[in-house]
């Protein structure tokens, strides 16, 4: 049973059942009686030639305990996503519009706070993570772009339907390192499928062999480029990040592996600089290096 909107009362429901074949849910008030509202019905609305058997069965209709409460809470989600990501936008754009004014007051702040070569160290390692971190947007950006490209060229020369949608959906979902390239793939595969299911498996098998050339060559020679880092290092950041972090691991594991891997370079240099040894690593090929010089 559930409660009538606004009215403070019990509400059942009468199921009206009609010769066809065919059923209404009528809505009523447990203090009314069920006799008279059958009657009203049939006299009224339903009319009594279509509708002859009104059933005494009093449910509470499925609808108002299931299917209500999942609209409204899949309403909610939907809602409060497109309010965070609307402020989020906001927010990015009064950064960008402000970004030198912060700029300025974060160096003053730095200088006020501590000293001169500690300040210039951390405005120098800022400078070094934004340098790490629109590398890799914009080195996966290109990726992107170069297997969107390739997509749009292969299904051109096999002659398969909506190769411009298609590759669109595999370009921009390869922005998501690992997991992005199936998100693509899916319902590409499966439009596919509806309109001609022999190249749906083409396509299917096409996707496979790119991303696997995508993910041990295009994607690590790029982000490694941009990011300073190997294909190598780049690998085991995604591995190790989706293993520890899940989805945001993903995304933010290159990096912050590159920046950490910067830091680390950085103390190893200063520490052989003390000792008067090379930074090089090239230069210990041949141990001990000091004996070298």
């Amino acid at each position: 049973m559930g409660a009538a909107p606004g009215a403070g009362k019990t509400t059942l429901g009468i199921e009206v059942i009609g010769r066809t074949g065919r059923r209404a849910l009528v809505l009523c008030p447990t203090n009314t009686i069920k006799n008279q509202w059958r009657e009203r019905i049939c006299a009224s609305f339903l009319q009594e030639k279509d509708y002859g058997l009104v059933s005494t069965d009093i449910r509470q209709p499925q609808y108002i305990t299931v299917v209500i409460p999942n609209i409204l809470s899949l309403s909610s989600k939907v809602y409060s996503f497109i309010f965070q990501l609307f402020v989020g936008l906001i927010v990015a754009c009064h950064f960008l519009i402000e970004k030198e004014s912060i700029s300025r007051r974060c160096k003053r702040a730095s200088y006020a706070l501590f000293k001169e070569s500690t300040a210039e160290s951390l405005i120098f390692w800022f400078r070094r993570a934004n340098t790490i971190f629109s590398g890799f947007i914009s080195g996966k950006i290109i990726d992107s772009l170069i297997i969107g490209i390739l997509c749009y060229i292969f299904m051109l020369v096999t002659n398969m339907e909506y190769a411009v949608l298609i590759s669109v959906v595999i370009g921009v979902t390869n922005i998501l390192p690992f997991f992005g390239p199936f998100i693509g793939a899916i319902p590409s595969i499966l439009i596919l499928l509806m309109i001609n299911p022999r190249n749906a498996l083409i396509f299917a098998i096409f996707v496979l062999i790119l991303q696997q050339v995508d993910g041990n060559l295009i994607g690590p020679k790029i982000l490694g480029d941009h990011v300073g880092i190997s294909p190598l290092w780049t690998m085991i950041a995604i591995i190790l990040g989706s293993g520890l972090f899940g989805f945001t691991g993903i995304l933010l594991s290159v990096p912050v592996f590159a920046l950490f891997y910067a830091l680390v370079n950085a103390f190893f240099e200063t520490r052989l600089s003390k000792k008067n040894l090379p930074v090089n690593a090239e230069s210990y090929d041949k141990v001990p290096p000091s004996k070298e010089q």
